[in-house]
């Protein structure tokens, strides 16, 4: 066909422009490839990229997924997005990363949401962040959490932010805990809010120090 050719690897690649028409007899092109040969996605179109299978999504390089428009990537299934590997979902822009819409990112698995970025992660909404699973926040590192700003911290849901432990709570700066609600705060276990008292006494804001228990207050 006019539309595929051999490259110097003899990895299947293709030209520009393809119509729907091609994209619909992929049972005797795709199936009759490896899936590790699926090359030139950028030519690709939103809805004929929406009609590769997870599979095939997940063997395009990282370097192709970054160069997917945001168009093409908001219309990406929730199948395909849970085929991503690590790499792939790191080389995504923050800006790429912003254009999924709440039912996307809600199909990424914890392992995925540990692999994003600092600058991702700053850069989702607070919707966005908010629809994580607790599971998922769970897992994040240090430098994930820090970089957080106060607004999203503040917006989390009470399920989201119970999920840290002690050692994750007190690696948060004192802008970041100050910043939130009082509820959060006094939603704490008392175990966990003790050790935050002893590793950041004066990181706690006069809104917070008055929605505290009497349980807490007596530490």
């Amino acid at each position: 066909s006019g539309n595929v050719q051999l490259n110097n690897e003899n990895k299947i690649s293709y030209k520009a422009p393809i119509t729907d028409d091609w994209l619909n007899r992929k049972n005797t092109v795709f199936n009759a490839l490896s899936d590790k040969d699926i090359k030139g996605i950028q030519y690709l179109n939103a809805e004929q990229i929406a009609n590769l299978s997870p599979q095939q999504l997940s063997f395009v390089s990282p370097s192709q997924i970054k160069g997917l428009s945001t168009t093409q990537l908001s219309n990406l299934s929730t199948q395909q997005l849970k085929a991503l590997n690590n790499d792939q979902l790191a080389n995504l822009t923050p800006a790429q990363l912003t254009v999924f819409s709440d039912a996307q990112l809600s199909a990424l698995t914890p392992e995925q949401w540990a692999s994003l970025t600092e600058n991702q992660l700053s850069s989702l909404s607070n919707l966005q962040l908010n629809v994580i699973p607790p599971k998922a926040f769970a897992k994040f590192q240090e430098s994930q959490l820090q970089s957080l700003t106060p607004a999203q911290l503040n917006a989390l849901s009470t399920d989201i932010f119970l999920a840290l432990n002690k050692t994750q709570l007190g690696c948060l700066t004192c802008n970041q805990l100050k910043s939130l609600k009082p509820q959060q705060m006094a939603s704490l276990p008392l175990g966990v809010f003790k050790d935050l008292v002893k590793k950041k006494p004066d990181c706690m804001s006069a809104a917070q120090l008055a929605s505290l228990s009497p349980e807490q207050l007596q530490i």
